[in-house]
């Protein structure tokens, strides 16, 4: 009789941990494992590295083979930092180690590293696997708390000119809370005579921010004005004044129209107080007064003969215009008939004479 040639195949032949190979042997019409089973096929699960040995038999003659299992071992993972608590909108960063390769879900990334931002609480599972293809699991948490919701209330919810309104500013969520203004301030309520954008940020007992801005606008018809035309005057000249902003006017010369002509010999303060609804308000403006230049003219002679020249000299001022179109401090005349020249003298202020 022949002997049989007895194979063995195993799929596969490295397990990992709590894993399985199937052996099927060939060549042999019966079959004896040392396992005690009698299949041409059997399903191990070793804890270590295992010889099976198969005895394969053609009626009295017969042969064995004998194949090895090895058993690979299951990566330990490590995840670092072990769970993360965020404020949403901001994200959390993990690293693993421990394995060859990874995967995390959900995402299915495949780094070491991830950074996730998720916007509810979300676990992330973590598939590693080494050189012998064995692979584990393990489990993160990112903890997401909400931002606060700001308030902000103004009280006053407006301001007239020269008062202040108290801007409060609240939040949601644990506390204790703490409060950080654009003005720098760092209470939960401020107090302002500005017209403006204020900011508050809120900070919650889990250390999540948020913010709001509030306007806090002028009380409506009151932005007093006061206008000049001109804003300096030579001595004698008058200037008119004109207040806008409000609905009714009462200077501090008396008039209580909204306008007003005055003509000060010197430099002199000029206040109109106006009101408009429950708010009141002031304006000053200065009027400045320059003085007349003194100007003389002399001339050299002052009586000539017919067809003779006189000189004509002004001093006094800046700059001089005659009535003969010159405009030198000097000119020179010659009169057929006794004729009355004029000079025109212009300080460095703008003041003629």
């Amino acid at each position: 009789n022949t002997t049989p040639t007895v194979n063995v195949v195993a799929n596969p032949t490295v397990v990992c941990s709590g894993g399985s190979a199937t052996i099927t042997a060939s060549g042999a019409s019966t079959y004896s494992w040392n396992t005690g089973a009698t299949t041409a096929a059997i399903v191990v699960t070793p804890t270590t590295a295992t010889n099976y040995t198969v005895t394969g038999t053609n009626g009295t003659c017969s042969n064995t083979r004998t194949i090895s299992i090895a058993v690979g071992t299951s990566p330990t993972l490590n995840i670092n930092p072990a769970s993360a608590t965020v404020c949403i909108g901001t994200s959390a960063t993990f690293t693993a180690s421990g394995a060859t390769n990874y995967t995390w879900m959900p995402g299915s990334i495949t780094t070491a590293t991830i950074a996730v931002t998720p916007t509810i609480t979300t676990t992330y599972t973590l598939i590693g696997s080494n050189a012998a293809g064995c692979t584990s699991t393990r489990t993160t948490q990112v903890v997401v708390n909400s931002l606060p919701t700001v308030t902000i209330t103004s009280n006053p919810l407006t301001i007239c000119p020269g008062s202040s309104a108290t801007l409060t500013a609240s939040g949601s969520g644990p506390g204790p809370f703490t409060y950080s203004w654009s003005t720098g301030a760092t209470s939960s309520a401020i107090t302002s005579s500005i017209v403006g954008v204020y900011t508050a940020t809120v900070t919650n007992g889990n250390g999540c921010r948020g913010s709001l801005s509030y306007s806090l606008n002028a009380a409506a018809g009151l932005t007093l004005n006061v206008v000049a035309t001109p804003t300096a005057v030579c001595a004698g000249s008058s200037v008119t004044l004109t207040a806008s902003g409000a609905t009714t006017y009462t200077w501090n010369t008396g008039p209580t129209t909204s306008s007003i002509v005055v003509s000060p010999t010197t430099t002199t303060n000029y206040t109109v107080n106006g009101t408009s609804g429950s708010c009141t308000g002031s304006r000053t403006i200065s009027i400045s007064v320059n003085p007349n230049p003194t100007v003389t003219a002399v001339a050299n002679p002052a009586s000539v003969c017919s067809g003779a020249s006189s000189s004509l000299t002004a001093s006094g001022a800046n700059t001089y215009s005659w009535s003969t179109g010159s405009t030198s401090v000097t000119t020179v005349v010659n009169p057929t008939t006794t004729t009355t020249y004029t000079v025109v003298g212009t300080s460095s202020l703008g003041c003629s004479v």
